[in-house]
């Protein structure tokens, strides 16, 4: 049996950005938008869209991850500052 925590989808495309394995961490981050979508998800996928050149994408996954923060859905621990997690500066500083 295979098990995917929360993040996990997330962590991982983080490490494809990371590495420039730019096409693995858009499908990594569309299997994050599916089990568990999240600002930080989104912002990731702005900044792959940005590595890309697609500007379009890029802002549209912007204004959705600032829709998400906003909405509460995102990366949160009351005792620890989670690997990954983004603020909303970190948003708006890119828009």
């Amino acid at each position: 049996m295979d098990f995917v925590g929360q993040f996990d989808y997330l962590h991982l495309g983080v490490l494809y950005l990371e590495t420039n394995q730019l096409e693995r961490a858009i499908e990594t981050f569309n299997k994050q938008s599916i089990s568990y979508e999240l600002a930080e998800n989104q912002y990731y996928l702005a900044l792959t869209y940005l590595q890309l050149k697609d500007n379009d994408k890029y802002i549209s996954c912007l204004l959705e991850a600032k829709a998400l923060y906003l909405k509460g859905s995102k990366v949160m621990d009351v005792y620890d500052n989670p690997m990954d997690k983004i603020y909303l500066t970190d948003i708006e500083n890119k828009l």
